[in-house]
């Protein structure tokens, strides 16, 4: 009987480690998500800069759609960082630190990326203007 018993116990905690390891390697594969999302964030506000600024040197070239698509796919992927998307398999933020992050001074991010969205549609619909310019170089 305490040989049942023995075993009985050794299966639950087998079990018991199993789910926690699980949930940890769960909770990796998501965080490495958002740290990629946000990685890409980083080139997607490149790409757009270096395409303003191709554009900027050479006003006869005017942006074009792959620019239009850039700027949406920043913001999509913004909003996904703060809100979680069930799609790209990314949690809500959980932590008030990173929600201030996105949403008070003295980062808030969420107003930074709207403000250099619409300045790269302006641009995108309007070209490199001398407003247009100082307005883009000023943030």
């Amino acid at each position: 009987m305490t040989y049942i018993l023995a075993l009985s116990i050794i299966a639950m905690l087998s079990l018991l480690s199993h789910y926690f390891v699980q949930s940890i390697v769960a909770e990796q594969e998501a965080t490495a998500r958002v740290v990629n999302l946000a990685g890409r964030q980083r080139m997607l506000s490149q790409r757009i800069t270096r395409m303003a600024g191709e554009a900027a040197r050479t006003p006869s070239s005017p942006l074009d759609q792959d620019y239009t698509t850039l700027i949406e796919t920043l913001l999509s992927a913004h909003y996904a960082l703060m809100h979680g998307s069930v799609g790209l398999h990314i949690p809500e933020p959980k932590s008030a630190a990173i929600k201030n992050i996105f949403m008070a001074e003295p980062y808030n991010l969420d107003r930074t990326i709207n403000i250099f969205a619409e300045l790269a549609r302006q641009l995108g619909l309007s070209g490199f203007s001398g407003k247009n310019q100082t307005a883009y170089m000023k943030s």
